[in-house]
Order: structure tokens, then C-alpha cells, then sequence
């Protein structure tokens, strides 16, 4: 995400770091007398929310600095902004529906490059910990756009595979496998789409919740687990490949 500049303000270029991103796109600069009025859009990211700890909102101070030759002032605290996590739970389509196999497409909104994002169809009422995601089809995405890692049976354990979007072999457990090959993951802005072809196992039967979790919410962080979706999980047909 480094990009530091200089752009010109009503540009179409952003300029960003792993703290923020910067729109001068959006900005204005007013001048009257010696007072000068610059009105700017920052999208702090999740990363700079979390903090050191990764996980408690930060207060941060607002400083301002004027240098000139015959006036230059050191910086001056001008205020305080809470920085809260940009990351949120969008949608999965289709959001209901059932069957042994079918192409998700999940949209999160407030996802940065060096984020990482949870999928998990689940029916676990283990919530806020590890132990949720334990025999189910659980993934993380990330950093970036393209590595992925689904969970072993037993998640808890830190254990899986990994693959790469758009290439490789297909990753699987004893619930589910994903067709890696077939996966994708565009951003715009900060809106992630994620494409992924999934087939569920005869171990996986029945009614499945969907989640998505980021930064700040999710494991271990407590926020509400509210699915954005459901998917019952069928008997695949007898002449189904792989079954």
C-alpha cells in the first residue's frame, strides 16, 4: 500500500501507507487572509485501529504543523479522532440455498491488503473461540489478494492447507473442498469480492450458518456472530464425481 507521494489535491491518485489512506481526489484548500481551510478524506485502516495489541480501538492526537521561513511553529495538538475498525460483513450470494456443491461470492467491506479475512460455514455455538471454527469449512484469506488457507478438521490446532487464488491444486478437509483454481478475489477500493466454488462431504449434512469475519470482529475479538447467510448441505447424486 506505500504510496507517499507527493499528488496533487483534486487528483484522481491516492496516497497511503499501512496506517491510512489518503484521498486528495476529495479535498479542498480554502484561503482567507493568513487562514488557510484544507478539507481532506482519510480511510484509516484496521491495522492502525488495532493498534500494537491488534485488537483494542486506539485514541489518536490530531496535530497540525505550519513551516514557513520567517514563521515556522512546531507541531500543535489541535484534537483527538477514535479510530475504529473499518472492516464489515457485507453479503454471500446466494445467501440461502441448499445442495452438495456451489460457487459463493462474498463481498466485505473495509478490507486493506494487509488484512486478513475468515470464512466458515459452521454450526458451532462455540463462539469466541478457536473452537468454532473446529470440523467445519473454514478459510482466512490473506495478506493480500490471493494466498488462502482452509482448516483442518481441528481448527484449533493452527493446521491446514494453503494455496494460491487462481492456480494449484484444490484445497479440502473432512467437510469441504474449494476449487482453488476456479477462486478469485478482486478489490475495489476497499470492497472485497471473493469467489469461491465449494463441494461439501457426506460428513457435512444439514443446515450450515455462513460468517464472515476481519479485523475487529470474529475470534478473538467478540464482536456479535450474525451469519449472512444459510446453506443446507444435500447428498450429492450417486454418480456425482468424487463421490
Amino acid at each position: 500500500m506505500e504510496s507517499l507521494g507527493p499528488v496533487p489535491v483534486g487528483g484522481t491518485a491516492t496516497v497511503g501507507n499501512s496506517q491510512c489512506v489518503l484521498s486528495p481526489g476529495s479535498a479542498t484548500v480554502k484561503g482567507v487572509g493568513t487562514s488557510v481551510t484544507l478539507s481532506l478524506t482519510i480511510d484509516f485502516t484496521n491495522l492502525f485501529a488495532g493498534g500494537p495489541a491488534g485488537r483494542a480501538t486506539n485514541v489518536y492526537g490530531v496535530y497540525m504543523q505550519e513551516q514557513s521561513v520567517s514563521t515556522a511553529v512546531g507541531w500543535q495538538e489541535a484534537g483527538n479522532w477514535i479510530v475504529t475498525f473499518a472492516f464489515s460483513p457485507i453479503s454471500v450470494s446466494p445467501s440461502a440455498g441448499s445442495g452438495y456443491t456451489q460457487v459463493f461470492t462474498f463481498t466485505m467491506a473495509g478490507v486493506f491488503p494487509e488484512d486478513q479475512v475468515w470464512l466458515s460455514f459452521s454450526t458451532s455455538t462455540a463462539l469466541g473461540t478457536l473452537q468454532f471454527y473446529d470440523h467445519g469449512c473454514a478459510l482466512m484469506l490473506g495478506p493480500g489478494a490471493s494466498w488462502i488457507f482452509l482448516y483442518s478438521d481441528l481448527a484449533s490446532s493452527f493446521t491446514g492447507m494453503d494455496g494460491t487464488l487462481g492456480t494449484g491444486p484444490a484445497l479440502q478437509n473432512s467437510q469441504c473442498t474449494v476449487d482453488v483454481a476456479h477462486s478469485s478475489a478482486v478489490f475495489s477500493g476497499s470492497t472485497l469480492t471473493l469467489t469461491l466454488p465449494i463441494t461439501f462431504t457426506d460428513a457435512f449434512l444439514g443446515q450450515k450458518n455462513i460468517y464472515e469475519f476481519g479485523p475487529g470482529t470474529g475470534m478473538p475479538d467478540g464482536a456479535p456472530y450474525t451469519p449472512v447467510g444459510t446453506f443446507t448441505v444435500t447428498a450429492p447424486p450417486p454418480n456425482a464425481p468424487g463421490h
